[in-house]
């Protein structure tokens, strides 16, 4: 498993994810306060998948500059990358 996120982002954050087999996903992202905004979750097939969030709160408000964090899991494993907001 792997994800990368854009950093810093400003108009969207683009997120990808690699697995090497066919894998259900749960990605999250939480604002500093640990507040999700977004999630996604799905079974991928092998191979690179790309994610793009729209900086929104669930597709209602434009969220502040600040730290977002992107936690992945993953049949039981997490990684979570830091992403910053910049406009």
């Amino acid at each position: 498993m792997y994800v990368a996120a854009s950093d810093p982002f400003d108009s969207a954050a683009t997120i990808h994810i690699i697995l090497y087999s066919r894998f259900e996903v749960a990605l999250t992202i939480t604002d500093e306060k640990g507040r999700p905004v977004f999630t996604f979750n799905k079974i991928l097939e092998a191979g690179l998948t790309v994610v793009v969030w729209d900086i929104t709160d669930y597709g209602k408000l434009r969220l502040p500059n600040g730290v977002y964090f992107c936690r992945l899991i993953v049949d039981g494993k997490e990684k979570t990358v830091e992403m910053h907001l910049q406009r």
